[in-house]
């Protein structure tokens, strides 16, 4: 019937929710067929069924990533009320991650805030994704690198433009990273004087 008449499905699935969260769950085809057809039934059945959707994006990934990306609402919607959901989206897709924070840098500083652990994994295997979160939001970089300094060192010794850019606009995240990890700040300013400059300047040379 799906195939044969599509929006008699819909209007179907419309009117009883009970018996189109039944036909999706058992059976993800015709879900990613009804999603695909019309967005917006599949945005409303999400918004007001999280298990739904969550169930869906574990089977069908995909499905879910088409969605996310191109319908940003929806997509911080389901992000911010279950973080759950985020962490599986952004763990399996990196590339849907790094649009999500092109289109929503706060959102995205929200969920690394709220799991260290999703963030790190996130940074550490993209850095591109990590260098736009810390350049836009000095207040991230600092609050990982409070909870990982390992990983933050890691991303400065492997982009020196970032490092220089964070260390310039925020003397307190530099000086927690020199302090904690003397061979990266030798290193630093041994390939940046213009840095080792600023720093010394502005700290009253108790770094080097």
């Amino acid at each position: 019937m799906t195939y044969k008449n599509p929006e008699h499905c819909y209007n179907l699935a419309y009117s009883n929710s009970e018996f189109c969260y039944h036909m999706t769950y058992s059976n993800p085809e015709f879900s990613y067929l009804l999603a695909y057809s019309n967005p917006e039934y599949c945005y409303n059945l999400a918004y007001s069924n999280q298990e739904f959707c969550y169930h869906m994006t574990y089977k069908n990934p995909e499905h879910c990533y088409n969605l996310a990306y191109s319908n940003s609402e929806f997509c911080y919607h389901m992000t911010h009320s279950n973080p759950e959901f985020s962490y599986l989206l952004a763990y399996n897709n990196p590339e849907y991650c790094y649009h999500l924070t092109y289109k929503k840098p706060e959102h995205c500083c929200n969920l690394a805030f709220s799991n260290p652990e999703f963030c790190y994994h996130m940074t550490y295997s993209n850095p591109e994704f990590s260098y736009l979160l810390a350049y836009n939001n000095p207040e991230y970089c600092y609050h990982l690198t409070y909870k990982k300094p390992e990983h933050c060192c890691n991303l400065a010794f492997s982009n020196p433009e970032f490092c220089y850019h964070m260390t310039h606009s925020n003397p307190e995240f530099s000086y927690l990273l020199a302090y904690s990890n003397p061979e990266y700040c030798y290193n630093l300013a041994y390939s940046n004087p213009e840095f080792c400059y600023h720093m010394t300047y502005s700290t009253s040379g108790i770094l080097l």
